[in-house]
């Protein structure tokens, strides 16, 4: 008897931690079994489809757990209205762009930082123009509806001018903008990447006088960020785990093109994936000086809260946005 009850005892215990092993491997292969996710991409020269591009051509989705779709759009309209009709599930957006489609009853609302301020930049090659207060009384090509836009207006309040008054505004596509600079029909133009290395790179006498990021901590002391990551509130309800496997794709995406922006160069502009038109050493360019800044935080992070509700302020003041819903930011770390 008393030999049998070890052996008995034994075979009990193995049978519990094989039961115990598989479960809990059911319960890992369960939790990484791959959760679709549309984003979407543009059909025109944007820093915006550097996302997909190294997304897919590195695997960062499968390597998180994801399974991307990409939905092509072919313009920015067409973007926000398969936004709002819940055609794709995230993206990269402009904050602001985020906080009107909220108001509008869309879902949508911002998780984690992208791309920091430094990417938007004033350009001239006029000689007497040196710093931005130059401008006065000189013109300006500028993509009026974009965000960049209005991050300047903000910008030029605190050096006591005003767009259109003090500076004439001359409203141009980055396309337009840039022939009219080389052509001196105006004196300085509003860019961002790659559109500002590409400028850099074609017109010898030209000059950035003004960066975004300047301007930003000009009047807030802080960072900001021009473009977000954004995701659709039903499509975080319906994938456990969904949000934490997207902050860590775009957290790879980031660090891949920033600690290899020459093999992610390569791969933009090879144009075998989503970007089209961005020549080869541009995105590189830009990475290497510091003007496409890539840091994919998320939002319950106590510094990036701050900086997201700091600019949602500064848009209410404004009149570009209407007073947000808290919702509209990620306050409050995934519980799942």
């Amino acid at each position: 008897m008393t030999s049998e009850r070890p052996e008995s005892s034994t075979w009990i215990f193995l049978g519990a931690a094989l039961t115990a092993w598989l479960l809990l491997h059911a319960g890992t292969a369960n939790a990484q079994s791959p959760l679709k996710v549309r984003l979407p991409m543009l059909t025109f020269p944007s820093v915006l489809n550097t996302a997909d591009d190294i997304i897919k051509a590195k695997g960062l989705d499968k390597a998180n757990g994801l399974n991307a779709e990409i939905i092509s759009y072919g313009t920015a309209g067409a973007e926000y209205a398969g936004v709002a009709k819940g055609e794709v599930d995230a993206g990269i957006f402009a904050p602001y762009q985020v906080a009107k489609m909220r108001t509008d009853g869309v879902p949508i609302a911002i998780y984690a930082s992208v791309v920091g301020m430094g990417d938007t930049q004033v350009i001239t090659r006029n000689p007497e123009i040196r710093k931005f207060t130059d401008l006065k009384g000189h013109t300006l090509a500028a993509t009026v509806g974009f965000s960049a836009y209005q991050y300047l207006q903000i910008y030029v309040g605190k050096f006591g001018m005003k767009l259109g008054t003090d500076i004439k505004i001359v409203d141009a596509t980055m396309a337009l903008a840039q022939a009219q600079l080389q052509a001196d029909r105006v004196d300085a133009i509003l860019s961002w990447e790659p559109t500002t290395t590409r400028v850099l790179t074609q017109m010898a006498d030209a000059r950035i006088i003004f960066s975004g990021n300047e301007g930003w901590k000009a009047v807030t002391g802080d960072v900001g960020w021009d473009i977000v990551c954004f995701i659709n509130d039903e499509w975080v309800k319906a994938s456990r785990g969904g949000l934490e496997r997207m902050v860590k794709m775009y957290q790879d995406y980031s660090k891949f093109m920033n600690d290899n922006p020459e093999e992610a160069d390569t791969i933009i502009s090879s144009e075998k994936y989503y970007s089209k038109g961005i020549p080869a050493g541009a995105i590189a360019t830009a990475i290497k000086a510091k003007r496409l800044v890539l840091d994919v935080r998320p939002t319950w992070q106590p510094a990036i809260n701050k900086q997201m509700w700091q600019m949602m302020t500064l848009g209410v003041e404004q009149n570009y946005i209407k007073p947000p819903e808290k919702t509209v930011i990620y306050n409050d770390a995934p519980a799942n």
